[in-house]
């Protein structure tokens, strides 16, 4: 369920900043309090037991999903890179191959930091050492 409660944030989030980019304020701003509403009653919906977790799996799903949701919502090619965020002049010098790949690990591991996973593997190092 916080799988999904992630996905739908960032969903939320690229949807209003295409449709502030596109002009379309109003519907912006209510998808921007939607997003932010569900980012904030998470806490109160979900039990949440490692807060460190949890903050660095939604930066992971972020890198993972974000632009590829901001430009399918906006009309732009998927593989589009923007000029002006400090984040897009970092990618744009970057490989589109190799980008895909390490937003295709960043999805990979922000899952199985929310499915817990990482517990076992802290297990399997403990019982190595």
């Amino acid at each position: 369920m916080t799988i999904l409660f992630c996905i739908l944030i960032i969903l939320l989030k690229a949807l209003a900043d295409s449709q502030n980019d596109s002009g379309h304020k109003g519907l912006g701003h209510v998808l921007t309090g939607s997003w932010m509403f569900i980012l904030l009653s998470m806490p109160y919906i979900i039990e949440l037991p490692v807060w460190s977790i949890q903050i660095i799996a939604f930066t992971l799903f972020m890198i993972a999903i974000f632009d590829y949701a901001y430009n399918i919502f906006r009309g732009l090619p998927i593989s589009y890179i923007g000029t002006t965020p400090w984040w897009d002049q970092i990618i744009v010098k970057v490989p589109f191959g190799f980008m895909l790949f390490v937003r295709g690990i960043c999805l990979i591991v922000g899952i199985s930091l929310l499915l817990g996973l990482h517990n076992r593997v802290i297990e399997i190092v403990k019982s190595l050492l």
